[in-house]
């Protein structure tokens, strides 16, 4: 297995650093989602990845088993933000321009623009200029000339930008089952947790220029190292509070029953789907806002001065007193 290592990479414009002391590993056939805010410093990271930028201080290094270096491969295809067609050349000149340095003889060349142009539905298109071209398709022209050269390394800075609906979640479907089958270490940047979710083998999140968690997205998903980065994957809550066998005490009212884990002192960290509503006219919380979200209503609930939302399957009127508690 092939593996790609970051190690304690920085870097800076002018005054402000934008990546600082960031530590990655991709690995081949896995594709690794890097996730974060506007301006969190990841195209950045992607640039010092590639090699297009120079770090300030740090390294990026393969380590190769045998083998790996003869199989044919190039060592890097990348999508960048903006994707940078180049406007003079049809979709298929594209594959064939980056498959000219590869080796490969004329017919193989061929074969694999064929191959390359009908995985990615543009075989129809393949004698168009970008222009001619919908934002969609473009996408998939530079995920094509990305692909077709069959790199080690794929890095892909939001590779589904500008796309909306069904054109959205059509590309997302296919390149799920492209990254699958490419058996390339994938480094994938995106700022949206479902795309992330729906793709990644393993998911970082980046905080103005610093990686601050990394792991399986269900566990990172599950287990944030505090609410910014919880946040960022999906709507959460933070309650803090006493835990005394199984409930949260807030200033001396019972918040949230069914916790798990030690007494004492603690700030947990809470999504709608995690909690459920019970109405009961002596309760301690109260419903603030009840919305339709499609498949499920969400709810708005205060209690001990802090505010939560809760899923529910059923509407709940605005003023309904009841007991939040711990379903997952």
């Amino acid at each position: 297995m092939a593996e790609l290592i970051v190690r304690n990479l920085n870097h800076r414009y002018g005054e402000r650093a934008t990546v600082r002391d960031v530590d990655l590993s991709l690995r081949s056939g896995r594709v690794h989602a890097l996730i974060g805010p506007t301006g969190a410093g990841k195209s950045t990271l992607m640039a010092l990845v590639a090699g297009v930028v120079a770090p300030a201080s740090g390294t990026v290094e393969e380590r190769l088993q045998a083998g790996d270096e003869s199989n044919g491969a190039a060592r890097l295809g990348v999508v960048f933000q903006p994707a940078g067609l180049w406007e003079h050349m049809t979709a298929a000149q594209h594959l064939r321009l980056v498959l000219k340095p590869t080796g490969l003889g004329r017919s193989a060349r061929e074969a694999r623009v064929a191959h390359y142009l009908e995985r990615l539905g543009l075989v129809a298109l393949r004698d168009r200029v970008p222009a001619k071209l919908s934002s969609g398709q473009r996408q998939r022209l530079a995920i094509a000339r990305a692909m077709v050269v069959e790199p080690r390394w794929l890095l892909l800075d939001e590779p589904l930008a500008h796309l909306d609906g069904s054109a959205r979640n059509e590309l997302l479907g296919l390149l799920r089952e492209l990254l699958a089958g490419c058996g390339a270490g994938v480094l994938l940047i995106t700022h949206l947790p479902g795309e992330a979710m729906a793709i990644a083998d393993e998911l970082s999140v980046m905080i103005d220029g610093r990686v601050v968690q990394t792991g399986e997205p269900e566990h990172v998903y599950r287990q944030p190292t505090d609410l910014e980065v919880a946040r960022l994957l999906g709507g959460a809550s933070e309650l803090t509070g006493e835990v005394r066998g199984g409930v949260l005490m807030i200033a001396g009212v019972e918040a949230l029953s069914g916790v798990s884990g030690p007494d004492g002192r603690r700030t947990l960290i809470v999504r709608a789907e995690d909690l459920a509503f019970t109405p009961d006219a002596q309760g301690p919380a109260e419903v603030r806002a009840c919305r339709f979200t499609g498949g499920a209503y969400v709810l708005r609930v205060d209690v001990a001065g802090a505010s939560v939302s809760v899923r529910s399957d059923r509407p709940i009127e605005p003023g309904t007193q009841g007991r939040v508690n711990w379903v997952n």
